[in-house]
């Protein structure tokens, strides 16, 4: 649901306004978005996709997530709404940037480990793959 003209006029001062917006049918009506939102022409209000986020107000397309970060349809409303996506197994998790792969002969259970452990002697894995 798109916000009212109302909410415009009393809570916000200073945004770009274009009157061709519409909530459905294209009527010149200037509704605006909620957060986690963007306006489709033709549509109206539109949730953002999966790994996508909006501030709101008169967005037509929705931001996306940093890579490897995800946030659920329609409700991130800023980069900060990103969260990382857990590591899969041979891999560990470094807050920096993400989900590595675990060196030749280490393993791990994935998710958000932060090292990977040793094959114990005389057993060997590819990297990334234990």
């Amino acid at each position: 649901e798109c916000l009212s003209s109302e909410w415009l006029t009393n809570k916000v001062t200073s945004i770009k306004f274009n009157p061709d917006w519409d909530k459905n049918s294209g009527n010149k009506s200037g509704n605006a978005v909620r957060l986690g939102q963007y306006l489709e022409s033709g549509s109206g209000c539109q949730d953002c996709l999966v790994d996508t986020y909006s501030g709101g107000e008169f967005v037509t397309s929705c931001t996306s997530c940093p890579t490897g970060k995800t946030v659920s349809s329609g409700t991130g409303t800023n980069i900060e709404d990103c969260e990382w996506i857990p590591c899969d197994a041979g891999q560990y998790f470094d807050s920096g940037s993400g989900c590595q792969d675990c060196l030749v002969d280490t393993y791990s259970g994935g998710e958000f480990v932060t090292s990977c452990t040793s094959c114990p002697t005389g057993k060997t894995v590819s990297s990334g793959t234990g």
